[in-house]
């Protein structure tokens, strides 16, 4: 998986029983109701998640903070891509 993940993807492999994620893993999360594909970033220091973008467009990370309606559904194992 590299930068420009959402751009050239056509189907996501989900491992949806797998919830043993490790920074850098690329998660589908589910954000207040919206999925997301992003890769995976703990900050221990705030005891944040990050969630990063590695898309050609610059979008700020997604902090997800306790209490925040958010979940994770699975890893992303492989990727099949766009012709």
């Amino acid at each position: 998986i590299c930068a420009g993940l959402a751009e050239s993807i056509k189907h996501a492999l989900i491992d949806s029983e797998d919830r043993n994620i490790k920074d850098g893993d690329y998660v589908l999360s589910i954000i207040g109701g919206s999925a997301n594909l992003k890769k995976y970033k703990f900050n221990k220091k705030k005891g944040e998640i990050h969630l990063l973008s590695e898309s050609t467009i610059s979008f700020k990370p997604i902090i997800i903070l306790p209490g925040d309606d958010f979940a994770i559904n699975g890893k992303v194992v492989g990727v099949i891509k766009r012709g």
